[in-house]
C-alpha cells in the first residue's frame, strides 16, 4: 500500500521528538505504514533523526513544516491544531 498526502500529513503533525512506537500510537496506524511514510520524509529532507544507543529519534527539520500542516488542516478541514 502506498503512502497517502494526508498520510504524511498525520505523521509529520505528529511528530516533535518521536519515535515509531509512538507515532504508531498516536497515528493509528500500523507501524510498517508508519516506517513507510519515515523513510519518504527522510528522503525528501523533511524529517532528521537522532540515534541514541539502539533507539531512533524522528524530529521536523524545519518547524515552518508544522505551520504549514497546521494552516492546512485548518484551511481544508476547518479545524485547528491549537483546539
Amino acid at each position: 500500500m502506498g503512502a497517502t498526502g494526508a498520510g504524511l500529513g498525520l505523521v509529520v503533525s505528529a511528530l516533535a521528538l518521536a519515535r515509531v512506537p509512538n507515532l504508531v500510537e498516536a497515528v493509528g496506524t500500523s507501524q510498517s505504514n508508519v516506517s513507510q511514510h519515515l523513510a519518504i520524509l527522510r528522503e525528501k529532507g523533511i524529517l532528521g533523526t537522532r540515534r541514541s544507543a539502539n533507539r531512533v529519534y524522528y524530529s521536523v527539520r524545519d518547524q515552518r513544516t508544522l505551520q504549514l500542516i497546521a494552516t492546512m488542516r485548518e484551511v481544508l478541514c476547518g479545524t485547528s491544531a491549537r483546539s
